[in-house]
């Protein structure tokens, strides 16, 4: 399961991928498999491991289908 807290002010999602795989294995699975480019959470330190950083600052249209094709990949 992949869980997350929207942000209060910005256009960045740190999702929990923990449940998918350690270190960058999520991101990894979901550029793979559903073609959707993520940042991995270890690239922005220690506290970032298990999960990626999606940026959500684009259409609802984009982004539906960006979230359907990661759903896809970890179904």
């Amino acid at each position: 399961m992949i869980t997350w807290h929207p942000p209060e002010a910005t256009f960045l999602a740190w999702l929990d991928c923990a449940a998918l795989g350690p270190d960058n294995q999520a991101r990894e699975l979901f550029l793979d498999r559903g073609h959707v480019a993520l940042e991995p959470g270890l690239r922005f330190g220690a506290a970032g491991r298990g999960h990626v950083r999606l940026n959500f600052a684009t259409s609802t249209d984009i982004l539906d289908q960006a979230t359907a094709q990661m759903a896809a990949a970890a179904a």
